[in-house]
């Protein structure tokens, strides 16, 4: 991977450095973490840096002094640390022994809401994860010794080495590996089947090159490690060159998500959307983009082999059920209206990025885990405020698919109960009268 620097000798972070003692530290970061230094920027140089990440073919990491460095308050930072993400980019800080990056913004904006006794259990947890203290649940491959020490599990360490051997060096993709693992039955440590997140999340944990993160806390060489740091670096650009820029393709919601479900197996059927590329002839590039419908077991577990769904297929089939129950004008469903007037987006940034936001600091959640949580959240703003304005129920296909996709998602919510979804058929059961 990839590291850019971003840093300025006369920046006032309370502990100023020399550009050579700041580049001392960035080429030492690299160093530990096995990235390739690439360019340095200097404070005040942001997007200078974005344009230059944006021509870059793989994912990076931007090593900074302190939040301070792209940012003036959480709110801000926040953006940034998304913007950098959409273009895959992480950002982490300079020095290897203290604090991630997130732990100082929070810390530096007083974003932490704990009280009093919380800050010293806080506190106390830090200090052991500082020693290298094992603490909660080790990761896959390794268990907790009786002198708190993560020591490794040989049952799980074979997994998580040869998960990294399919998908390093036999070309496996996750999806893959995710059937290879459940058609030999090996465990997982709950004992469900593999998913492609938990691969994923495999793939990814800097745990397995024998780094400590927790609360916070990084001890480079804690442990010993279970995969080579070229394994390692190769996985993470395998899974740069397959990543689709996010930012280039906005999401259209699949409209029956969440309450639609497989016959076969009673699992959720999910919304999946695959980008595929090619060069014609003439040697121009094309991207086709295919949206689907496929059982939750088949897509993450590889378990289930019931058949899949155009997403249009299905959607028109259970929009034209909806069109057949309601061709008598009397029905109470004809009745419903969409009403999405609600109160202006409040000043200050939502609650639940924050909170998300402390616990991306803590190390309770990854920052891919919390991307999806603002997306989440936004994308709910975005429905209550959008425009202000009564919907009711469509009377033709083209009316329903006409229909700003996300209003028609909540029509179908409200009068909607389940859909079960068999090989060429739906059955749609809808809500009692409100």
């Amino acid at each position: 991977m990839k590291a850019i620097g971003y840093f300025s000798a006369n920046q006032s972070d309370g502990d100023v450095s020399t550009t050579a003692e700041l580049m001392e530290l960035f080429y030492k970061n690299c160093n530990i973490n096995g990235y390739d230094p690439d360019h340095i920027f200097s404070v005040g140089d942001y997007n200078s840096m974005v344009g230059h990440i944006k021509l870059m073919s793989q994912e990076c990491t931007v090593l900074m002094q302190s939040p301070s460095s792209i940012a003036i308050n959480v709110e801000e930072f926040i953006e940034k640390l998304i913007e950098l993400y959409d273009i895959n980019a992480r950002i982490d800080n300079l020095t290897t022994d203290s604090q991630n990056i997130f732990e100082m913004a929070i810390d530096e904006w007083n974003v932490s809401s704990n009280n009093a006794r919380g800050d010293k259990i806080r506190e106390a947890m830090a200090s052991r994860a500082l020693r290298g203290d094992g603490l909660g649940k080790p990761p896959f491959g390794y268990s907790i010794s009786s002198s708190r020490r993560l020591e490794i599990n040989s049952i799980e360490a074979d997994t998580v080495m040869l998960i990294f051997d399919l998908y390093c060096n036999q070309d496996m993709g996750m999806r893959r590996i995710v059937r290879y693992l459940n058609d030999r039955n090996l465990p997982t440590r709950s004992g469900s089947g593999w998913s492609i997140v938990t691969v994923r999340d495999i793939l990814r944990n800097r745990s397995y090159l024998g780094t400590y993160t927790r609360f916070g806390m990084r001890v480079p060489r804690n442990h010993e490690a279970l995969v080579s740091l070229d394994d390692f670096n190769k996985a993470q650009e395998n899974m740069a060159s397959r990543r689709v820029s996010r930012s280039s393709h906005p999401r259209e919601p699949f409209l029956i998500s969440g309450f639609s479900f497989c016959s076969a197996c009673g699992n959720k059927m999910v919304g999946v959307s695959r980008r595929q590329g090619w060069k014609l002839k003439d040697g121009s590039a094309k991207l086709g983009i295919y949206r689907y419908y496929q059982c939750q077991s088949r897509t993450n577990q590889g378990r289930c082999l019931y058949h899949t769904w155009k997403a249009q297929d299905l959607e028109s089939k259970v929009i034209e059920s909806i069109l057949e129950e309601t061709s008598t004008g009397d029905h109470w469903i004809n009745q419903i209206y969409l009403d999405t007037q609600t109160n202006e987006t409040p000043d200050k940034m939502d609650t639940r990025i924050l909170k998300a936001f402390e616990n991306l600091g803590s190390g309770g959640i990854s920052l891919v885990s919390f991307r999806e949580i603002v997306a989440r959240v936004r994308g709910s703003e975005s429905i209550e405020n959008d425009t202000k304005e009564s919907i009711g129920i469509p009377a033709t296909l083209e009316g329903w698919f006409g229909l700003p996709p996300q209003k028609t998602k909540i029509l179908l919510s409200r009068i909607i109960d389940s859909v079960v979804v068999y090989d060429s058929e739906v059955t749609v059961n809808f809500k009692p009268k409100l």
